[in-house]
């Protein structure tokens, strides 16, 4: 196993780049995106705030996003943005979808920079976590929601890490150091946290590769404090981990992109790609018991999914909401996304498909179940060209005639 090592002094400054951003929303005509209501199932889909949806686009640059969460009075978006230089970039949105801010860092002495993860830490600040070298150094630290600082903790000699934490710990994982090229997987850490000092390490490989590309311990770590569940978005297979040693406690097979789910009973809620439908399946970890179901009205399926639960006002998981990928329902052209929530007995409650009227490429990887039975989303289109966010209701709502 790899010997991993705290890099010091490596971070000397963070630079804010100066940057003109735009977030377009209903009833602008310049950019063409659109939702398609008139392909969705159950729901009422009237037009209602604080439901929404936005595009996200710096003038000629790249803005890619990969995480999301919502802390009960703003929505944040991670990722990285690229124009002249590449950036650190967090975006923050009020509860009506409009812009609070946008923060972007350069990083003296690295060029491959990106948030990967970001997380709820405590009143005032967000856990977030990265890469300054995508397949070298990896980082986690904090964003300060008062100051708009973001504060580098820990830095390590492994890349890309995904993180999420409980009351007392952080959870990190990462990807093979070796551009995927020694047969080598990747790394878990724990971490103290209230002050980043490694408790231990673990680096799991099964049945060859095992490179780590996404970590997630369901939407609250208190929730199911007992395992982790980690995605291999290679490979995707997911492995179960004992969060106390990080031992291995199961491991799946699948065939698509995803951030598994354990509920508050030790059930495990898992995704898969069977014959161009999508499949749920709920599975007990105590007795190993199987509950699938599969939903069949869409066709061609991506193999890129995601994932959370809701909670009652008590703390407790009441429905799941799922999104999934498929090719363009409307023109036949291009690639959507089709949301559904569930209930625990994996019953269908309404399906929602977001599209547009072009040939395009819209990707999903965080998704966060709102207090109020909805959901939010956010990540890019195209690669890249834009960044997206979107506000759906508890009952799918999303303003019609929604156009960019």
């Amino acid at each position: 196993m790899k010997n991993i090592k705290i890099l010091t002094l490596i971070i000397t400054t963070f630079i804010l780049s100066s940057i003109g951003i735009f977030l377009t929303s209903c009833n602008n005509n310049g950019i063409s995106f659109q939702s398609f209501f008139s392909q969705s199932s159950g729901g009422n889909n009237q037009p209602s705030n604080p439901y929404w949806a936005r595009l996200i686009d710096t003038n000629n640059a790249t803005d890619w996003y990969n995480g999301a969460i919502f802390d009960g009075n703003n929505y944040y978006i991670a990722g990285w943005q690229r124009d002249s230089t590449k950036k650190l970039a967090l975006i923050s949105l009020n509860l009506d979808g409009n812009l609070n801010l946008a923060k972007y860092w350069t990083v003296n002495g690295y060029t491959d920079v990106g948030l990967n993860d970001i997380f709820i830490f405590d009143n005032d600040n967000l856990l977030v976590s990265g890469w300054l070298a995508f397949f070298n150094v990896g980082f986690v630290g904090n964003y300060n929601k008062n100051t708009n600082n973001l504060v580098i903790k820990k830095v390590f000699n492994i890349p890309n890490l995904s993180s999420i934490c409980d009351n007392n710990f952080i959870y990190l994982a990462s990807e093979d150091n070796n551009n995927y090229s020694d047969g080598i997987g990747g790394y878990v850490l724990k971490l103290n946290k209230n002050d980043f000092s490694i408790v231990s390490t673990k680096q799991v490989v099964q049945s060859g590769n095992f490179d780590f590309g996404l970590l997630d311990i369901t939407l609250q770590a208190k929730i199911n404090p007992d395992y982790i569940a980690l995605h291999d978005y290679r490979t995707n297979r997911v492995v179960v981990l004992n969060s106390s040693d990080l031992s291995l406690v199961k491991a799946y097979d699948t065939s698509v992109d995803q951030n598994p789910l354990i509920d508050e009973n030790r059930n495990l809620y898992l995704f898969d790609n069977v014959n161009n439908n999508l499949v749920v399946s709920k599975i007990d970890l105590a007795t190993n018991n199987v509950i699938s179901k599969q939903y069949g009205t869409v066709s061609n399926a991506y193999p890129y999914s995601s994932s959370a639960f809701i909670f009652n006002s008590t703390g407790q998981t009441t429905h799941l909401v799922v999104g999934y990928t498929i090719d363009n329902s409307i023109n036949n052209q291009g690639q959507d996304v089709e949301f559904l929530k569930l209930d625990k007995n994996l019953n269908v409650i309404w399906s929602v498909i977001v599209g547009t009227t072009g040939n395009d490429k819209i990707d999903l990887r965080t998704m966060f179940g709102m207090p109020d039975g909805g959901l939010f989303a956010a990540r890019y289109i195209n690669g890249g060209d834009y960044g997206y966010a979107v506000r759906l209701g508890p009952n799918g709502e999303l303003p019609t005639s929604c156009l960019f």
